[in-house]
């Protein structure tokens, strides 16, 4: 097929032929190259019998960091290879690390649906926060965001998630040809037939269903329920029906494909969902002329319309569904009043034709517009030309600062609670002389880093914000001293090795000076993006590499690994972020311009000569504290001192933070 190659990134194979299969086959049959990247599953092979291209991911379910960076590389090398122009993601994990492989590719086009924000009304806390600020960062490299329903769009707005002009409500929409009612019902033999189409998964809230139906039961009410889907929570509810006395009462279908049928053989649907996007469980029993009763969440809310179409009720508390449920099966005529205005409601708004072609013409707008990628998408307000004007003033300067430092202090303290598990993942696994010598090593790393970056980082930060018409200059003279510098001390830690270090020892000092030279911290890129006032972007390198640590040191703890091995993960999470990082400052910048001038070269080893002594005076001084916790003889005083080291590092933090987030603009 020769049309504009088009990609969408899912996580299950269900959910691939559920919510793509119709629109992917429309969109192909209308000339789109459309393809699916999924995870392996038994839809695979079905989604390919109807000449849909599928090329299988290893997506985790969850926050697998192996998993996941192998996701990325898997994606990001499908993506180069075939040349795709317009990628569409869904879901959350698919929509982080499809987005962010997208752009690392150069993909011209990046698309993503919400299918209901992970984050919701209800959500509190740190781990809500830092969700926002997740997709905060894949905003940035989003051409368009689309919400399924308008409470979502609103959220985005309201939370600064992606650009105004980049946010559109899409909706969501069902085969209302196959969802038809029934002439007339089968007879329902005595009791109320309620059925709930959903996966068994905690979002789902089943629990709360199976209350409910404990208190119908104690009230005598005839009824039936049939629970269609299939998930990880199978026999955790199963339990549940037995602790409750519902047994007889509830029945587990597992995965159906007969949905049709098995509504028109229903009196209500049911959904307890404690969050959705649009979901197409209630479209297709509202299709099927099924009143439904239904959690009051976002995106359900917009669709049953209370009293008229279901019923809505809390998402918590047994009672409240409970009665709504009774009230439905003991009413029969409001029952049928209520489906004949779900069925209208349905063919006025859910039709997926209308979604579908809505999509067509969104693809046909964002690539034929071909809008340049987020990710490059600002130089600094006043920078034109290379040049700073007047535009510069108090008020924006102002504005600009305080939001780059509270990204960057953001990403610290985000950065520093990871740190903060891994030490006690570490103090848990190993002896106080043992903690010792592992933060001896690993303290190490930057100080080497420092060095090797020879200041020439600052150096370039500064003079690409004074003119990014030259960043690719700048780029390209960096890399060059930068890997000259390195070789230089690989080939200096070689011979000093050789000379003096032995056994274990070797080994260690081995692991630090390779991973000081893959440390992204005093990296040239990362300067580069400073330099632009991309602190989103440096934000989330360091966010990977800190999680891509965090899991390693985890596997390595359980597994028991030796010293060597666990000093290792720190190799392997700078190797991947230096990888990333890269891709990124490639759309930022763009490719390094190699000047191999030798003058010019010098001259910029001597202007870095004097900042990367005092980046290294620095780092020394910050990590002399954790060189000497070796000396330590008890896990009692090496807790004490890293309490009382954690407890100085806001005040770093801060300083840091507000000197990156200043320094474009002094420069």
């Amino acid at each position: 097929m020769s049309g504009r190659r088009v990609v969408d990134i899912i996580n299950l194979s269900s959910s691939a032929w559920t919510l793509l299969r119709g629109r992917v086959l429309a969109l192909r049959a209308a000339g789109y190259d459309n393809r699916i990247l999924c995870m392996d599953g038994p839809y695979v092979a079905r989604l390919r019998a109807d000449g849909i291209p599928v090329h299988v991911i290893p997506l985790p379910r969850g926050l697998d960091p192996i998993r996941l960076v192998r996701s990325f590389v898997a994606i990001l090398r499908y993506l180069r290879r075939n040349r795709i122009e317009l990628v569409h993601t869904h879901c959350s994990i698919p929509g982080v690390v499809g987005r962010l492989a997208a752009a690392c590719a150069g993909v011209p086009v990046v698309v993503h649906t919400v299918h209901g924000f992970h984050f919701h009304d209800r959500s509190q806390g740190v781990t809500s926060r830092l969700f926002v600020a997740i997709e905060r960062w894949c905003a940035s490299w989003t051409h368009l965001l689309l919400t399924q329903n308008r409470a979502d769009l609103d959220r985005a707005d309201r939370l600064h998630i992606g650009r105004p002009d980049r946010r559109r409500h899409i909706g969501n929409g069902i085969d209302l040809e196959r969802f038809q009612p029934p002439a007339q019902r089968p007879p329902a033999n005595g009791h109320a037939r309620l059925t709930c189409v959903a996966r068994l998964e905690p979002v789902k809230n089943h629990d709360l269903l199976l209350e409910a139906a404990a208190v119908l039961r104690r009230r005598g009410v005839p009824f039936r329920l049939r629970l269609a889907g299939d998930g990880p929570l199978r026999a955790h509810l199963s339990d549940r029906c037995r602790a409750l006395g519902v047994v007889d009462e509830v029945e587990f279908l597992g995965y159906r494909e007969d949905i049709p049928a098995l509504l028109a053989d229903t009196d209500v649907a049911v959904l307890t969902s404690r969050k959705e996007g649009m979901p197409r469980a209630v479209l297709e029993a509202m299709a099927m002329e099924v009143p439904v009763v239904a959690t009051r969440v976002t995106g359900t809310r917009e669709a049953v319309r209370h009293g008229r179409t279901g019923l809505l009720v809390e998402p918590e508390g047994a009672a409240g569904l409970a009665a709504a449920l009774e009230t439905m099966i003991q009413s029969p005529s409001l029952r049928a009043a209520m489906g004949a205005e779900a069925r209208r409601a349905a063919l006025r708004a859910y039709d997926e034709r209308a979604i579908i072609e809505m999509l067509r013409r969104t693809y046909d707008e964002l690539l034929n517009g071909r809008a340049p990628h987020p990710a490059a998408r600002r130089t600094p307000r006043g920078v034109r030309d290379g040049h700073r004007g007047p535009a510069a003033d108090a008020e924006t300067a102002a504005r600009r600062v305080g939001r780059n430092a509270f990204v960057r202090l953001g990403a610290q303290a985000l950065s520093a609670l990871i740190n903060l598990a891994g030490m006690i993942l570490l103090g848990n696994a190993l002896d106080a002389a043992g903690y010792g010598v592992y933060a001896w090593y690993y303290a190490m790393i930057p100080l080497l880093a420092s060095l090797a970056d020879a200041g020439i980082g600052v150096v370039v930060m500064r003079g690409m914000a004074r003119n990014p018409a030259a960043g690719r200059r700048w780029l390209g003279d960096a890399l060059l001293i930068r890997v000259g510098v390195g070789l230089a001390m690989l080939a200096l830690g070689a011979v000093a090795l050789g000379a003096s270090a032995t056994g274990p020892s070797a080994t260690l000092l081995g692991v630090v000076l390779v991973t000081a030279l893959l440390d992204p911290s005093p990296d040239v890129a990362l300067w580069a993006l400073r330099a632009h006032e991309r602190l989103d972007l440096e934000a989330a390198l360091l966010l990977l590499s800190q999680g891509v640590w965090l899991g390693l040191v985890a596997a390595g703890v359980a597994l028991h690994l030796e010293m060597a091995s666990l000093l290792a993960a720190a190799t392997v999470a700078f190797a991947v972020r230096l990888v990333v990082g890269a891709a990124l400052v490639g759309r930022v910048v763009g490719r390094p311009r190699w000047s191999l001038r030798v003058a010019r070269l010098l001259w910029l080893v001597r202007q870095g000569f004097p900042f990367g002594l005092a980046m290294a005076s620095v780092v020394l001084y910050g990590r002399v504290g954790v060189l000497l916790l070796h000396a330590f003889g008890s896990a009692a005083q090496v807790a004490q001192f890293q309490v009382a080291y954690l407890l100085t590092q806001p005040f770093g933090f801060v300083a840091t933070a507000v000197s990156i987030a200043v320094f474009p603009m002094l420069a």
